[in-house]
């Protein structure tokens, strides 16, 4: 929540942390100001395969 564009920066060294120097998927992430009810904070991560 609260996510701002000056932010990608940490992320982006996140995912290299991650990934090292294996190449990386596709990734999103989307920021949101506030949530509808602040206690149902939830996370979704979603894996997809092409076969």
């Amino acid at each position: 929540m609260n996510l701002k564009p000056e932010d990608r920066g940490v992320i982006v060294k996140g995912l290299d942390v991650f990934y090292g120097a294996a190449p990386r998927g596709a990734s999103t992430v989307i920021g949101i100001q506030d949530l509808m009810r602040p206690e149902l904070l939830v996370e979704v991560e979603v894996v997809g395969l092409v076969r």
